[in-house]
């Protein structure tokens, strides 16, 4: 309880200074407007002393009237003589230009357009007719005519690794009704090297299938 009335006993003394600090700087602002006033007063006695001044009447100087200038009479003016006109030069006679003669346009040969060459297309090597002792291996299904390492061959250097396309070439050619037909269809839409090895063993394939029907 002693030390709660201390500590209220040092917030007490610590407002009264706080206290006394702000009076002293009251006292001090008003001084300061006290002398702010009397300088105001001054200010006014001035002004009314300079409206007093400009009340006063100023006199303004009195204007000499001007002489007014001496007119001298004008010169008589004499008439001269008329001098006799010349003739007036004959006009020089218009020469009309030359008409411009354009020239014909140039008119260029049409460029010669050389034949295309007419390119044969390479005749379909037909294989070799089987010989009636190998009758045993003619098939009715392409695909039992084409052995497993064959079927990866034809895949990759004929259909370009794209096993849905030899799958469907292969059921194409199996639905068609006679061996030219698979070939007019393999003309119009590959282009095999006829002369390579691989297309000559496809070919054969196709040759076994067809035989055997």
């Amino acid at each position: 309880m002693n030390e709660l009335i201390q500590a209220l006993g040092t917030y007490t003394e610590a407002l009264e200074q706080k206290i006394t600090v702000l009076e002293q700087r009251i006292s001090g602002y008003e001084e300061k407007v006290a002398a702010l006033e009397e300088q105001l007063a001054l200010l006014k006695n001035k002004l009314e002393d300079l409206e007093n001044l400009g009340k006063l009447e100023v006199l303004e100087p009195q204007e000499t009237p001007l002489p007014e200038p001496v007119v001298e009479p004008e010169p008589e003016l004499v008439a001269e003589p008329e001098a006799e006109a010349e003739p007036e030069p004959e006009p020089e006679p218009v020469v009309e230009p030359e008409p411009v003669v354009e020239p014909e346009p140039v008119v260029e040969p049409e460029p010669v357009v050389e034949p295309e060459p007419v390119v044969e297309p390479e005749p379909i090597v037909e294989p070799e007719p089987v010989k009636p002792e190998q009758q045993e291996l003619f098939v009715t299904d392409i695909r039992k005519a084409i052995s497993l390492g064959d079927r990866f061959l034809f895949q990759r250097e004929l259909f370009g690794q794209n096993g849905e396309a030899m799958q469907r070439t292969l059921d194409i050619i199996n639905h068609c009704s006679s061996e030219q037909e698979v070939f007019d269809y393999i003309e119009h839409n590959f282009e095999w090297d006829k002369k390579s090895p691989t297309y000559e063993l496809f070919i054969n394939a196709i040759h076994r299938t067809y035989s055997g029907r």
